[in-house]
């Protein structure tokens, strides 16, 4: 049922040519701020951190889509390789080796950056 959904979702986001954003999804600071007062301070940690995960998704867009589809399965669903792998239908190691590599993309785009 789950590969069902997510082949789904994979054809309808390929078709709409965009992967799912997920700093914008989960971290609204304006909600943040309105619904638990915190100070200043706490509240520049959290500009902090929203804007640090917004340049990070903006990275991970610039990976090919079958390293985005392995960070999305491992980082931010949570799942296991051989889960990843299962959804995917690839070997685990071809799962270790995608993240492997997205990876190293990501920490030489941010070396980049800085």
């Amino acid at each position: 049922m789950y590969q069902i959904a997510y082949t789904n979702c994979i054809d309808r986001l390929k078709y709409c040519n965009r992967f799912i954003n997920p700093a914008e999804d989960d971290l609204d600071i304006l909600d943040t701020l309105t619904t638990n007062y915190i100070g200043p301070e706490e509240a520049l940690l959290v500009m902090a951190e929203n804007e640090r995960l917004k340049r990070l998704t903006l990275l991970i867009d610039e990976l090919k889509d079958e390293h985005k589809e392995v960070v999305h399965l491992i980082h931010f669903e949570n799942l296991s390789y051989k889960e990843a792998a299962d959804i995917l239908k690839v070997p685990i190691g071809t799962i270790r080796s995608r993240l492997n590599r997205a990876i190293s993309k990501l920490t030489m785009l941010l070396s980049e950056q800085m």
